[in-house]
């Protein structure tokens, strides 16, 4: 939408009304990094305009300061915002039309200084500040303002999140601000990063679709793992499982309606954990573990045994223990969610780790790509040795996964097939991702492997290369080449009918 357009169509009917008007703002802002410009020239085209644009511009704004900065005497005093002079009830009221705007805010506590907080509680008389807020991120910090993130609670708050750190003596503050939340009912998302001692309170939030707690209790007056089943609303849950002891006595519990579940922690509490669970409904696990080769491969193992009908998953390893200078087998720790035939999208990480690398072999992928033929898109990524899958790879994908849009694989380049054993397949990928373990010999016939196989790529790139990252851009740049050929013997065929 360019100025000009704006300003020669704002007599039309349909771009008279605010609320049409914002759904093609929010559109226009979602094009680009020219949206604030963009917005702020629809503000002052026309007055009609003017509400509406001024409405996402602001709505954009997801940090608090700007709206602060609107008060006059506002002013930054070391690293903080603090009032210097006296603000009156009209330009409180003006204040506010800018904070009926906001719709997401980042709230650090050392953010402003207690003065202004206060006299913004002043101002409002217990009335709403922000009455249009959906998400709050919440940073605690070292501050004595408790009133603080009072003022930005609204029933139309649907997310909060809260981190930073919280010593013992705002465990009042942290208790009084909970059960403001409870109060909330559109509140559907809650995430707690916060070293927060006792979260048994979470467990009344029967609303929330989506939790994610720092550390979660297994045991105790603090149990918060055996509440989870009163959120009978719940689909996303993630926590840490660091909390749970060898001797705590765990009863396993049932949620049915959560359909994706991201756990941290080492890798023996997290098989532990998995056991614990009964998710008829899960589509998506994520991990992100450490431990030894064999507590990796027991917790990838409980994967199948606990969630078979499993469609994502997201692994994300820290392997401890290897020898200095040893190249490990990967597959190992792959091989169990071969048995999870439903699975559409898998992404393996394997951290890397200071003189140990991983491998993997052609064969490994043909054992997947039988497994998965629903798969939609792979990634692994690890540190690499040798040997290391080939064009090989590709080639069998291509035949046995007919859904893939997406490979993200480590590919060794050499040697390249010959061009007479290249299949036409005519796969519909659509990214192709390379962690190249070695230098392409030949840009101009890996460039036509690729086009014979894939011929919708819309990205070739490479995602690590140790210096040859110049031959894949050359591979990218020969492949449009050859794309760019086919549409031109494409366009002649239809001009001669």
């Amino acid at each position: 939408m360019s100025e000009l357009i704006m300003k020669t169509n704002t007599c039309h009917p349909m771009l008279e009304q605010s609320d049409i008007l914002r759904l093609v703002f929010e559109e226009c802002a979602r094009d680009g990094s020219n949206k604030i410009k963009t917005l702020a020239s629809a503000a002052l085209c026309c007055h009609s305009w003017h509400d509406p644009a001024n409405d996402v511009l602001w709505g954009f704004q997801d940090v608090v300061e700007p709206y602060l900065r609107t008060l006059p005497g506002v002013e930054e005093v070391g690293d903080r915002l603090t009032l210097q002079t006296y603000i009156s009830e009209a330009q409180w009221a003006r204040f506010i039309k800018f904070a009926k705007r906001a719709r997401t805010l980042y709230l650090p506590d050392t953010a402003v200084h207690q003065c202004l907080s206060h006299r913004m509680a002043q101002l409002s008389g217990g009335q709403l500040i922000f009455p249009c807020l959906r998400d709050l991120q919440w940073i605690m910090g070292d501050t004595e303002d408790t009133h603080w993130p009072f003022l930005f609670l609204s029933p139309t708050l649907q997310a909060v999140s809260v981190h930073g750190f919280a010593d013992g003596s705002r465990s009042q503050q942290m208790s009084a601000f909970f059960d403001a939340l409870l109060r909330l009912d559109r509140l559907e998302s809650l995430s707690i990063k916060a070293n927060l001692d006792d979260l048994s309170v979470v467990g009344k939030f029967t609303h929330l679709v989506d939790l994610n707690v720092r550390q979660i209790s297994f045991s105790g007056d603090r149990n918060l793992f055996q509440q989870l089943p009163f959120l009978t609303r719940l689909r996303n849950l993630s926590f840490n499982v660091d909390g749970l002891k060898v001797d705590d006595n765990v009863k396993r519990v049932a949620m049915p309606s959560v359909t994706s579940l991201t756990l941290e922690g080492n890798a023996t509490n997290l098989a532990r954990v998995m056991y614990l669970m009964k998710l008829p409904l899960l589509e998506t696990i994520h991990q992100f573990t450490h431990g030894t080769r064999s507590e990796c491969q027991s917790c990838v193992s409980a994967i199948p045994s606990c969630f078979v009908l499993t469609r994502t998953i997201k692994l994300r390893f820290k392997v401890t223990g290897l020898d200095p200078g040893s190249t490990t087998n990967a597959f190992p720790m792959i091989h169990p969610l071969l048995r999870v035939q439903t699975l559409e999208s898998l992404t393996v990480t394997l951290e890397p780790n200071p003189k140990r690398q991983f491998r993997l072999m052609d064969d490994n992928f043909k054992h997947m790509a039988d497994a998965w033929p629903l798969l939609h898109d792979i990634y692994i990524a690890y540190p690499l040795g040798r040997p290391q899958p080939t064009f090989t790879t590709l080639v069998t994908l291509a035949r046995r996964c007919k859904s893939l849009e997406s490979i993200s694989l480590p590919i060794m380049t050499t040697p390249l097939p010959h061009t007479r054993e290249i299949p036409l397949l005519s796969h519909q990928l659509d990214f192709l991702g390379v962690f190249a373990a070695g230098v392409v010999d030949d840009a101009n016939r890996a460039a036509y492997f690729l086009f014979k196989m894939f011929p919708s790529l819309q990205r070739i790139v490479c995602l690590e290369g140790n210096g040859v990252e110049e031959d894949w851009e050359k591979v990218a740049g020969e492949y449009e080449q050859l794309k760019q050929v086919e549409r031109d013997i494409l366009a002649r065929r239809c001009l001669l009918g």
